[in-house]
């Protein structure tokens, strides 16, 4: 008998990545507890109940305008609950790069602080999923991952940015920066 694990009975990566990206750039600002995690993952999955998008999810997974809700909501809920202020963005999305320029890129991002990245990828193993990036080897061409499926890293030798069976497809609009900053109030 095998234990049901996140993504095989529901499809709900993208929260499970939205939460992890924002616990990762929040590191060296605040600590997290389990408590405060259940609570932002029911905030989000009570907005997508709110949107009716829940249905389609479960199904189909979470698009990338799906995405985009849970990251926008995310936001909202850390400025309203922590004065966190969270920016993002997806700098490959209408922008043709190579695959090694993308990883140098995330490479860089990563080693900045306060930051965290979410990919978007398909493959054989596990289908397609969203996912963070925690660190990116570019010598050792690897890509360390923080995942909600257990998945530990990627061999970016196999990746590619174009949907080929045999790899695992990065989707440049999949690609997205994560930056968090604790808010400052100032007397004027």
């Amino acid at each position: 008998m095998k234990a049901c694990t996140q993504g095989s009975i529901d499809y709900f990566c993208g929260i499970y990545s939205t939460i992890n990206a924002v616990k990762k750039a929040c590191q060296k600002i605040r600590k997290f507890s389990y408590k405060e995690d259940c609570l932002l993952y029911q905030y989000l999955m009570q907005k997508l109940i709110d949107r009716g998008l829940i249905s389609e999810v479960l199904h189909y997974g979470s698009s990338f305008s799906i995405m985009k809700l849970y990251l926008s909501d995310a936001k909202e809920y850390m400025n309203k609950e922590y004065n966190i202020k969270i920016t993002y963005r997806q700098p490959f999305a209408h922008k043709k790069q190579s695959f090694d320029y993308i990883a140098k890129y995330v490479w860089c991002w990563l080693k900045r602080r306060n930051n965290s990245v979410i990919i978007r990828l398909k493959n054989k193993t596990i289908g397609d999923h969203w996912t963070v990036v925690t660190k990116c080897l570019p010598i050792l061409q690897k890509l360390k991952l923080f995942d909600s499926y257990s998945y530990k890293e990627l061999n970016t030798k196999y990746c590619r940015l174009k949907d080929l069976s045999s790899r695992t497809y990065i989707m440049e609009e999949g690609v997205i920066l994560i930056k968090v900053h604790k808010k400052t109030i100032t007397n004027i």
